[in-house]
C-alpha cells in the first residue's frame, strides 16, 4: 500500500511540474503576442493621425548670423574668433543637416566652395534638430572678406511616406537589447538655409 501511495504522489508531482512549465511558456507567448499587438495598434494610430489630422504649421528653416565670439582652446569647439549663427527649425518634424557650402563674395559675384558635409574640426556642430528647436553654431571664418554659410538637409518624412520609412527603420535598425533604433531615414522634404553676409 505504501508503494502505491508513493507512485501516485510522484505522478502528481510530475504532472504539477509539467503543468507549471506549460503555464510559464503560455504566459511568455501571451506577453510576446500582447507586445506585437500593442505595436500594431500603435502603428494604426500613427497612420490614422497622419492621414486625417493636419500637422502643425510649417515655419521657415532659417540660418541667421549673430556676431563673433572668442572661444578658449579648452572648450568643445574650434578655438579663436568664431562666427556665431542661430539655426532654427521651423518644421513640425526633426531634420538632418550638414554644411552645403561656404560662399565668398568676389568682384565677379559669389564664389561657391561646395562641401556637402560638415568639417570634422567643427566640433559640437550637430547633425539633427528637433521640431521648432534652435541651436547656436560656431564656425571658423574662412576669409577676411565677405562670406556666407549655407546649410542643406532633409526633413523626416510624414504621413504615409513617414510610416513606410518607420517600418523600414524598425525592420532594419531596431536593437532589441536597447529597444531603440540605431539609424533612421531622413527622406522627407529637402531644404537649404543660407545666412546673410558675414563681414569682419
Amino acid at each position: 500500500m505504501s508503494g502505491r501511495h508513493t507512485n501516485i504522489a510522484e505522478g502528481a508531482l510530475n504532472t504539477s511540474s509539467n503543468s507549471d512549465g506549460g503555464d510559464r511558456r503560455g504566459v511568455g507567448a501571451a506577453r510576446t503576442a500582447y507586445f506585437f499587438v500593442a505595436i500594431l495598434v500603435g502603428l494604426g494610430v500613427i497612420v490614422v493621425f497622419s492621414v486625417f489630422f493636419h500637422p502643425s504649421p510649417h515655419g521657415p528653416i532659417s540660418l541667421t548670423f549673430t556676431g563673433f565670439v572668442n572661444v578658449r582652446p579648452s572648450s568643445d569647439a574650434p578655438a579663436g574668433k568664431l562666427a556665431v549663427f542661430l539655426f532654427t527649425n521651423g518644421a513640425p518634424t526633426r531634420i538632418c543637416y550638414f554644411v552645403e557650402s561656404i560662399e565668398h563674395q568676389t568682384t565677379n559675384g559669389w564664389f561657391t566652395n561646395t562641401l556637402h558635409r560638415t568639417p570634422k574640426e567643427w566640433r559640437d556642430f550637430g547633425v539633427e534638430l528637433g521640431p521648432f528647436e534652435s541651436r547656436i553654431l560656431h564656425v571658423p571664418p574662412p576669409t577676411n572678406g565677405v562670406w556666407r554659410l549655407r546649410l542643406g538637409g532633409n526633413e523626416r518624412a510624414t504621413g504615409i511616406k513617414g510610416f513606410r520609412d518607420w517600418l523600414k527603420d524598425f525592420s532594419e535598425s531596431f536593437d532589441w537589447r536597447t529597444r531603440s533604433l540605431t539609424a533612421e531615414r531622413f527622406e522627407g522634404k529637402k531644404f537649404e538655409a543660407a545666412s546673410g553676409e558675414v563681414t569682419e
